[in-house]
């Protein structure tokens, strides 16, 4: 245990040296919370890109295959594929607006465009509060590493390992900025990608018989997974969830201040064509949630199987490998969304105040985020794919109001409120209320919601 640890500290520090070091982004707040116009291809792709698949990725969809047989699989992977042609229209387009009127965040466009500081304020406080699962799944998974290495029977070490994430995730957002969590992006999607490979490759071969597992399993006969029986209400809710995810996926606000950050349109478009390449990383993680389910490796939840089968067939230095990619694609993460949300509610809420005030107030929101983020992770008991959908359900609101930016619709600030505010509450009544939608996703009707209402309010004013 103590080489897996050693290896894994290692890749931690060297992670925090590369979000240390380059130039100082000195008192300019723009390049702090999104490194406008600084980034080339590489820079911009592990950022706009390999973000996203973070710790949720990288447990919650072998979890989820293993716990229900590959029903959230075809949504999960369904979303992400139609995110690529979404994303190649919309990113060139949100590029050239950004690059009219300044933008580095999300609601700088708003502003830009309706000037209105209730929907500023709005704005800043549905990201906040719809990013805190994101923030809990990651601290989540972290929580599944460490309990793996620790046991059942080290709670306090667990607990001192989790705040000390959360450390040094604060350390890689207030370090550089956005440009110090994109450098250390690179290393954690180097450490991600060999991750996969090496536990992917180590079942194949485990299965083969050309290698000995380090547990003592019991090989399941061939239905391995309760069968997944297709239903009308099945198919509306991946349908429906399909289509409401790809394109909140598309909007958020990370990835818009990734956009912001590449120097020319052309590296936008260029960027997209690799997207589809981190697609290859979801059948070998399928091949590790299958060797798991088959041979019954021991995992506490579902979400553990990744790491439990890693933990069963590799050795200990490969497996130091494997939990700092785990790490580290929960601390880029960690610290990319916080520094996007530090720049919303800096530049939202005290937009008057001096460059050195924002830069303060968005560390201090840095800090709140990481500190709730946690205190989720401690409270919750969610699968990390449910929190998945829950993020979705808040970003999703979001989604009329960008529209009307790109399109330019004859929309106010007040119809987009309306909008916001009543789909918002219509989601989460549906989402928690136990209703009967016949399979469709509550996001989904959520925003049908939200379009309505503003659409309704538009027409009223135009007559």
């Amino acid at each position: 245990m103590l080489i897996t640890i050693g290896v894994a500290a290692s890749f931690g520090l060297i992670a925090l040296l590369l979000a240390l070091s380059g130039a100082r982004s000195g008192q300019n707040a723009s390049r702090f919370f999104a490194a406008a116009g600084q980034f080339g291809l590489v820079l911009y792709a592990v950022l706009a890109i390999g973000d996203t698949y973070s710790i949720g990725t990288l447990l919650g969809f072998p979890g989820s295959i293993y716990a229900d047989g590959g029903f959230a699989a075809l949504w999960f992977c369904g979303y992400i594929m139609l995110a690529f042609p979404i994303a190649t229209m919309l990113y060139p387009r949100l590029w050239r607006i950004g690059q009219e009127c300044g933008a580095a965040t999300l609601t700088d466009l708003f502003r830009h465009r309706f000037n209105d500081r209730r929907l500023d304020l709005l704005l800043a406080a549905l990201l906040f509060l719809c990013f805190i699962p994101l923030g809990t799944s990651q601290f989540i998974g972290l929580q599944s590493a460490f309990n793996l290495l620790a046991g059942p029977d080290a709670p306090r070490g667990v607990m001192a390992a989790l705040a000390f994430s959360g450390l040094l995730s604060f350390l890689i957002a207030a370090g550089q900025g956005m440009g110090g969590a994109a450098r250390a992006a690179i290393l954690k999607d180097v450490l991600v990608i060999s991750a996969i490979v090496m536990v992917a490759g180590a079942a194949l071969m485990a299965g083969a018989g050309w290698l000995s597992p380090s547990h003592q399993g019991v090989t399941a006969p061939p239905e391995v997974f309760h069968a997944f029986t297709p239903s009308v209400s099945g198919d509306l809710f991946i349908l429906t969830t399909i289509a409401v995810q790809a394109s909140a996926f598309c909007i958020s606000p990370p990835t818009l201040a990734a956009i912001f950050s590449a120097r020319h349109v052309e590296t936008v478009r260029r960027g997209q064509i690799w997207m589809p390449l981190y697609m290859l990383l979801f059948p070998l993680l399928g091949i590790v949630a299958i060797y798991g389910h088959n041979h019954h490796i021991a995992a506490a939840r579902p979400d553990d199987i990744f790491l439990a089968t890693a933990q069963a067939l590799l050795p200990a230095w490969m497996m130091g490998f494997v939990l700092a990619g785990t790490c580290l694609a929960a601390f880029v993460i960690l610290a990319s969304c916080s520094i996007t949300l530090g720049g919303v509610v800096a530049r939202s809420v005290m937009l008057e105040k001096i460059v050195r005030q924002q830069i303060r107030i968005g560390l201090a929101t840095i800090a709140a985020y990481l500190t709730l983020s946690l205190i989720g992770a401690l409270t919750a008991r969610h699968l990390l794919i449910s929190l998945n959908t829950m993020f979705y359900l808040g970003l999703a609101q979001i989604l009329p109001g960008v529209l009307a930016i790109i399109f330019k619709w004859r929309v106010s600030s007040v119809d987009l409120i309306r909008g916001m505010v009543g789909g918002l509450a219509s989601g989460c009544v549906l989402r928690f209320g136990g209703f009967n939608l016949y399979g469709l996703n509550p996001a989904f009707m959520a925003v049908i919601i939200n379009l309505c209402l503003c659409c309704w309010a538009a027409g009223r004013k135009n007559k």
